[in-house]
């Protein structure tokens, strides 16, 4: 099987079927581009990774893309026999600054040791306060914009230089020496949440009500990239859409790494980047300026049901379900 995360077509066939709706008014959720779940008032969302910096951001993105605001999480390791204690409090004390810099409680988890586990496995679930959703797909119409924050291929490209590191040297020499290029750090869209949120409440009607004409729609770009994450859009929310592959942002770092090591930079874990819809894209990309994060109109729903990246040679490519992540 695939590795990374599992695939749309096994998503479908094996996970989702499975899971029946016992009460429709208190859960809402599990789904292709929905990122977290509704259960009641609460808003819950989780991340998986094989380091804890890389579990929680995963996590904190799932959760960012509801609006609200989290309070608490919980943390599960799945550690191999030959673990040392002094690596587990080593992750602890990584999982204790990253929720000290959040601001968000550790509640509990679970750590346990197996001979069924070839290495460390961590996963984080955060917690909240339902407080208002950017997913009303009928705000989702032709003509509405699609911007991005961030850049294509963040995580995945350390996540390459980690896994390629002889490969790498050989190329570069020093320059990558130090590993990672980016860090989890970076890989947050948490700030870029919170500047659409306040942009809400700018433009909001009523007084502490989300004006959900103004953004539609959020969506962390995560395993299988950039591309995998508008596939996952229009599959949400049933749309085509036509998106200027040009107008993506991408850093230098991220083109020479994939370049070395023949990969596509659109199709490498994107964590880090955050897809929206709004119907004011002017004025959304103003304040993300106004707050030092890259923001830009990448495309606009369509008409038609057709998914295309168009390209500066004027070739026009139609997206299909995403096949796995080229980090693997």
């Amino acid at each position: 099987m695939e590795k990374g995360s599992l695939i749309e077509r096994r998503l479908d066939n094996a996970v989702f079927r499975e899971i029946k709706k016992l009460n429709s008014k208190a859960f809402r959720g599990v789904a292709i581009g929905h990122d977290y779940s509704d259960i009641g008032d609460i808003v819950v969302a989780d991340g998986v990774g094989d380091a804890p910096a890389i579990a929680w951001v995963k996590a904190i993105n799932n959760f960012s893309c509801s609006g609200c605001e989290a309070v608490g999480a919980r943390v599960t390791m799945l550690l191999p026999e030959d673990t040392k204690e002094s690596f587990i409090k080593g992750c602890m004390a990584e999982l204790r600054e990253l929720s000290e810099r959040d601001g968000i409680q550790i509640a509990g988890g679970h750590t346990q040791v197996s001979a069924a586990v070839v290495s460390a496995i961590f996963t984080v679930e955060v917690f909240g306060k339902a407080c208002g959703k950017y997913n009303n797909k009928k705000a989702i119409a032709d003509g509405s914009s699609i911007v991005m924050c961030g850049y294509a291929g963040m995580l995945g490209t350390d996540l390459l230089i980690k896994n390629n590191s002889e490969v790498i040297a050989n190329r570069f020499g020093n320059y990558f020496s130090k590993g990672y290029v980016f860090g989890t750090e970076n890989c947050s869209i948490s700030g870029a949440a919170k500047v659409v949120k306040q942009f809400e409440t700018s433009v909001a009607k009523v007084a502490n009500q989300f004006d959900m004409s103004a953004v539609s729609y959020m969506h962390d770009v995560s395993c299988g990239g950039v591309y995998a994450a508008l596939w996952q859009l229009g599959r949400y929310a049933d749309c085509g859409f036509t998106v200027n592959n040009d107008r993506i942002a991408i850093r230098q770092e991220t083109i020479e790494i994939c370049e070395a090591l023949e990969k596509n930079p659109y199709l490498i874990d994107g964590t880090g980047g955050l897809l929206i819809v709004c119907n004011e894209p002017e004025e959304l990309l103003a304040a993300f300026a106004e707050n030092g994060i890259e923001a830009r109109l990448i495309g606009r729903i369509g008409k038609s049901k057709e998914r295309c990246v168009a390209f500066g040679d004027g070739e026009l490519r139609t997206l299909a379900a995403s096949v796995g992540d080229e980090v693997y």
